[in-house]
């Protein structure tokens, strides 16, 4: 497949000058040290693009999101589900519970043909810490294709700073229709396999992750993305389901002791079994909820500490 820009150059439509206005501030490396990204461009889209946490669970993704391309903005609006501004892409088109959608903002350097000729289309090499950039980079691009087809959808995405301010509508047309008419630019053969998936639910990413944790045994306690920040969360969480189970099993227990007041139920051995069974699960269900969550809560803080202290110890 030859490796191309999606699009002809229109970078003299945006007024870009240098690539330096293309880029981000600067970006974090993984030794936690921040650089400026014209440092060393390969590695920053290697990080900026890279959704190798998906990638490793990919087989089991059909558990969370369905294999077609993802829905428009104006869907998502029309659905009230709340638009988040996140710049993972490996949290791009994720959804929690509580409705919130995570997008990442379309980069400045992903509608620059030229910056794709020079920056993005000669890194054909896969590595460990992070996959091919050019199919990275071409699936986040049909994301977006995907996202934006009415001018509706491109306005709801200014509104939340996902796509640069400066472009315009007709930009975004011929773009669109370039990248859309150049053969395979957005065939599943030409994209990450991550974007052959378009919404994903995170609830069902962080089973994956903690049934088949495919790095180390950290992703087992956290899954894909920790829900939580605070005790606190984790505990209204959890405790709010148990309190509703608790009420069920008061009106269900004054039930059986009314039923058991008659003179027909109490004669009746299977109900007086049922009866026993049911107050002894009563007693021993809450306890063993409220002891398994504060175990793993226990558990977490005590893993936090330990690996706070070995960041310390390496610092």
């Amino acid at each position: 497949m030859a490796r191309n820009p999606p699009f002809n150059d229109h970078s003299d439509e945006h007024g870009y000058t240098d690539v330096v206005h293309l880029l981000p501030a600067s970006f974090r490396a993984r030794d936690n040290t921040h650089h400026p990204p014209l440092e060393d461009i390969s590695e920053f889209l290697r990080q900026d693009l890279s959704v190798s946490r998906l990638n490793h669970i990919h087989n089991f993704l059909w558990i969370a999101g369905r294999q077609l391309p993802p829905r428009p903005f104006s869907f998502h609006v029309a659905v009230q589900r709340e638009i988040i501004l996140d710049e993972r892409a490996d949290m791009h088109l994720v959804w929690d519970p509580s409705r919130r959608m995570h997008f990442k903002p379309l980069p400045r350097y992903l509608l620059d043909a030229r910056f794709w000729t020079t920056y993005i289309c000669p890194l054909t090499t896969a590595t460990e810490a992070g996959g091919d950039v050019y199919l990275d980079a071409r699936g986040f691009l049909a994301s977006y294709i995907s996202l934006i087809q009415h001018e509706s959808d491109f306005l709801i995405a200014q509104d939340h700073r996902l796509v640069p301010s400066d472009l315009q509508w007709h930009t975004w047309l011929t773009l669109t229709r370039e990248a859309l008419t150049r053969g395979t630019d957005t065939s599943p053969a030409a994209l990450n396999p991550r974007y052959t998936f378009g919404e994903l639910r995170l609830s069902r990413l962080n089973l994956i992750y903690r049934l088949c944790p495919p790095n180390q045994w950290q992703d087992f306690i956290r899954g894909y993305h920790f829900e939580y920040q605070t005790i606190a969360e984790f505990l209204h969480a959890h405790l709010a389901p148990l309190t509703v189970a608790t009420v069920y099993l008061v009106l269900a227990l004054t039930a059986m002791q009314v039923g058991l007041a008659t003179e027909y139920l109490r004669a009746n051995g299977a109900f007086q079994g049922v009866s026993w069974v049911f107050a002894v699960v009563s007693i021993l269900a809450p306890l063993g909820v409220v002891s398994v969550l504060g175990g793993w809560m226990g558990f977490v803080f005590v893993v936090n500490v330990v690996n706070t202290w070995r960041k310390r110890n390496r610092g």
